[in-house]
């Protein structure tokens, strides 16, 4: 699948983030909970080396399949239907996940779908182009589009964003959730506040919610090593 090279938008236009709102990030020991990552690999990662990339969601899976469930393997029982969702334990070793809340207001380019009419003619070449983009398991194409968004909002001089302050899309894997990439600066360690402590995924008490949000979520988790897994993916 191939998208063209240069990706923009016919409007730039601005969504409020959710503020004041629970939202989950999933980040590495040993680094503090608020920290954004100036060296992240995810989709739309700013890797300028000049700024840090924080990813939330709403809910706790889709902060998940952003993360450590990223690679994870979706099988459907042939005996009851259900879907397993297979996971290396090696991809939950390090991690946590914790529950925080926006406090500063800021805004996002929103390209989930419906909203995204707002930024882009619906049914458009350039409208295929980024749905290309968004299909797309492999993210290196996603790093490049974002360097030319915040090249855009930066032209277009918005007096209240003169940096791309975040992105919004819609999970490529789970569409019920919205993942949420905010970056620093403008938005800084210090625009958080958490609830509660940081759960380790790897510890009892991590897996027990693991699995309680998955079956929430429509899926029974099976933690074993991907050598171990079956081959064939959904």
């Amino acid at each position: 699948m191939t998208t063209p090279k240069e990706l923009g938008l016919h409007r730039v236009g601005f969504s409020p983030l959710p503020v004041g709102v629970s939202q989950w990030h999933v980040f590495d020991h040993p680094y503090a909970w608020n920290a954004p990552n100036p060296y992240s690999k995810g989709r739309h990662a700013w890797r300028d080396g000049a700024h840090g990339n924080f990813y939330t969601s709403l809910d706790p899976m889709g902060a998940l399949f952003e993360s450590v469930f990223r690679r994870a393997k979706v099988r459907i029982d042939a005996a009851s239907g259900m879907k397993l969702l297979y996971v290396d334990p090696a991809a939950l070793a390090g991690k946590a996940i914790v529950e925080l809340i926006l406090v500063q207001e800021n805004g996002c380019l929103d390209l989930r779908p419906g909203n995204f009419a707002a930024l882009v003619d619906p049914g458009s070449p350039l409208d295929n182009a980024w749905a290309q983009l968004h299909a797309a398991v492999r993210y290196h194409r996603s790093w490049t589009t974002t360097l030319e968004l915040a090249q855009l909002v930066a032209a277009h001089a918005v007096p209240r964003y003169p940096i791309l302050p975040a992105l919004a899309w819609r999970s490529r894997r789970l569409h019920s959730s919205t993942v949420y990439l905010h970056f620093d600066p403008p938005i800084g360690s210090d625009a958080w506040l958490a609830i509660g402590g940081p759960l380790d995924l790897d510890s009892a008490a991590g897996l027990a919610k693991l699995k309680v949000w998955c079956i929430n979520a429509g899926f029974v988790l099976v933690v074993l090593p991907f050598d171990s897994a079956p081959d064939e993916d959904l």
